[in-house]
């Protein structure tokens, strides 16, 4: 048999291994060099210095968490202020503050928002003052009205109708309110809402002439000379209130049966 040669089946034979080319230097520019050498040496820099930041910050940390921890900062005393008809027991017991808990981890907001749930405190301010002392500021209501709770009970009322404290008589010079469904409980809120406000918000003379205040049906001053007010509601007091006292001042001596100043715009009365 005849054997076919590789270039006989058209098969190239293996090319001998081509020569390497020569490698080639560059020229470069020794400026360009130094550019690189500094551009370099500025990354270590930077990279040193973020090192040393980190390292810092870290450290910085530690000694405030270390620092915040020491007994110094511990609160040893707690102060009120501003109380009259609520006493300081009753104001720390609220205010739920341990003596050598850490100061800044008091929470003011929530001991403030925990102190205004007491019946008589409108307003609470709590202050740290370092190293150890909290400082709590009460603002109290004043009785502006009261409604009967039963024959030797009465419930004062703040500005806002809040019931404020249970008594067994008013002070001086707070009107009654009379036509009340039911008697809210201390630190809830009287329905029709404003009428806790009604005595501060109308003028003063006005309100001087007035003995009861009826919810039975809507708001109704009633005189102590005789006659009564509508008001039908406790809104725009303001208003209602300098209406009926010039409707009141006009008539001098003249009986009435009502003035109505539900609509202040439209007053009319019943004589």
């Amino acid at each position: 048999m005849k054997l076919e040669s590789e270039t006989d089946l058209g098969i190239a034979p293996d090319a001998p291994d081509a020569p390497e080319p020569d490698a080639v230097e560059l020229d470069i520019d020794p400026r360009f060099e130094a550019r690189l050498a500094a551009l370099e040496h500025e990354r270590q820099r930077r990279r040193t210095l973020l090192t040393f930041v980190a390292l810092g910050v870290v450290a910085l940390v530690a000694l405030v968490s270390v620092v915040a921890r020491a007994a110094i900062f511990d609160v040893e005393k707690i102060r009120v202020r501003g109380t009259n008809h609520e006493t300081d027991d009753a104001v720390l017991e609220a205010a739920g503050i341990r003596e050598g808990i850490a100061i800044w981890s008091v929470d003011v907001g929530a001991v403030e928002r925990r102190v205004e749930r007491l019946p008589w405190v409108r307003d609470a301010t709590v202050q740290r003052h370092w190293p150890d002392e909290i400082i709590i500021t009460i603002a109290e209501y004043e009785a502006t009205a009261f409604v009967r709770r039963d024959d030797d009970t009465v419930a004062l009322l703040g500005a806002d109708g809040r019931v404020l404290a249970d008594t067994d008589a008013a002070p001086p010079g707070v009107v009654e309110v009379t036509g009340v469904r039911r008697v809210p409980q201390l630190g809830d809120v009287l329905f029709p809402p404003g009428v806790g406000a009604l005595m501060v918000e109308i003028p003063a003379e006005l309100a001087a002439r007035v003995e009861v205040i009826d919810v039975a049906e809507g708001v109704n001053l009633q005189l102590s000379s005789g006659g009564a007010i509508r008001l039908c509601r406790a809104t725009d007091l303001e208003a209602k209130g300098r209406i009926a006292l010039a409707l009141l001042q006009s008539r001098g001596d003249a009986p009435f049966a009502y003035i109505d100043v539900c609509v202040p715009t439209v007053p009319t009365v019943a004589a």
